[in-house]
């Protein structure tokens, strides 16, 4: 059964991704593509809340890559790649779908405007064991479509189950979405394959400006939430990392860029949810809910990256900012953000957070200064540090949590090695 299962499953898959993707397999090359996405940055100020190509090899009746169009060509760099998922996978299918007649969930009907589509590439992905299914797929619209698109999928996946033309039951309900992209929307579906064996897990839908993600989970026999999660985190990181660092990433911000941690910086444990990104100053907030500082927009470039150790709840994380300032402006910017971590304790959101300077904590390029955090979430206390470096006019900040047990030591080679990468990078 499990050998036969992805080519029903992934039948299905494409009768549901019609709802946003379908379209025909027609667009030039030269079709006028969505504007560009642009890194929206979702990352609080304090933690409370992968960059390779995808690789076009092709699974038995799959299109070969060089019949892919140059637009489709670049939706593949965008899907995730087998190496980036957790555990050990084998790519089922990588195509450009083509335009369905079929409904999709809850018996609907295509998307009016799918013909409008750009262009549309789907993978699929069976754990070696079978027991888990993942299948991503990306179309490119233009903006206003896109958001239209979001809007279709909201209206008319509404029902708690239907019932295809197999015969097959699916159980649907509404699913919490994660703050990803521009807008983001998420449904559980189950339903019973052979052998009374029982399909579940999430649909994630994520738009990016003109990009409209399909990023679908299912586990047979099980369903684990964090799974699903982390695979949409990854996928939605993946659009915006490396669309956000296409041609319209200036010098500047490029040279920043090569200033951030990386994974080869770190153990074999950790993941890049968010490979490095132009940072939007609205995604970040400073200590002690004090304001950005007064001339943040005068900066070279702003660009950040995430790290997780994991994507439970005891993980690590580094969020890194990293700002190139105008000759002289980078000590101004230091001294505003010393001088803003002066409180005992305040508010971020629904968590209560604790500050201790952290006068021990080595120092580091020009200037530094860290300051040691806590707070309380679903009942287990959760260190950090926040850690701020000057070298030159380059200031970077690093927040490190650890909900598990922090380590000093480990938080201070973390910040050595993020100030040496950052004055060989940039200096």
């Amino acid at each position: 059964m499990i050998r036969m299962f992805p080519a029903f499953f992934l039948a299905v898959l494409l009768s549901v991704a019609v709802i946003a993707c379908g379209g025909g397999d027609d667009s030039p090359d030269d079709a006028t593509p969505a504007s560009t996405p642009k890194a929206a940055g979702t990352t609080p100020a304090i933690a409370l809340t992968p960059t390779t190509s995808a690789e076009a090899t092709t699974a038995s009746g799959s299109p070969e890559p060089n019949t892919f169009t140059d637009r489709e060509g670049a939706l593949i760099d965008l899907l995730l790649a087998a190496s980036e998922l957790p555990g050990s996978w084998t790519q089922t299918s990588l195509e450009a779908p083509e335009v369905s007649g079929g409904p999709g969930i809850c018996d609907a009907p295509s998307f009016p405007l799918a013909e409008e589509r750009v262009a549309a590439v789907e993978v699929e992905y069976q754990s070696v064991d079978g027991e888990r299914f993942v299948v991503e797929g990306i179309t490119e619209f233009l903006e206003d479509i896109a958001v239209q698109a979001m809007e279709y999928i909201r209206d008319t996946a509404t029902c708690s189950e239907w019932t295809d033309d197999s015969g097959t039951v699916f159980e649907v309900s509404q699913a919490e979405a994660p703050d990803l992209g521009d807008d983001s929307h998420a449904l559980h579906v189950a339903f019973e394959v052979e052998d009374s064996r029982r399909l579940e897990g999430d649909f994630f839908f994520v738009r990016v400006n003109g990009f409209v993600a399909i990023v679908t989970t299912l586990e047979l026999d099980g369903y684990d939430p964090e799974f699903s999660s982390q695979i949409a985190n990854l996928a939605a990181g993946k659009i915006e990392g490396l669309a956000g660092t296409g041609s319209d990433v200036t010098d500047d911000e490029s040279a920043a860029m090569a200033g951030l941690l990386t994974l080869d910086d770190l153990s074999d444990e950790w993941d890049q949810p968010r490979p490095a990104h132009r940072s939007e100053p609205e995604s970040w907030t400073g200590l002690c809910d004090e304001e950005l500082f007064p001339d943040h927009d005068e900066a070279i470039a702003r660009v950040g990256v995430e790290l997780y150790e994991g994507f439970v709840a005891e993980s690590a994380t580094i969020l890194q900012l990293l700002v190139l300032y105008p000759t002289g402006l980078g000590s101004d910017a230091f001294d505003y953000e010393q001088e803003s971590a002066s409180c005992d304790q305040f508010t971020s959101g629904a968590f209560d957070v604790t500050l201790a300077p952290a006068d021990e904590f080595p120092a580091l390029g020009d200037e530094s200064f860290a300051v040691r955090f806590t707070f309380e979430n679903s009942g287990a206390a959760v260190e950090g540090y926040w850690i701020v470096i000057l070298d030159g006019d380059v200031l970077t900040t690093l927040i490190y949590t650890d909900p598990d047990a922090l380590v000093d030591e480990d938080a201070e080679e973390i910040a050595e090695t993020a100030a040496d990468r950052m004055t060989n990078a940039v200096r």
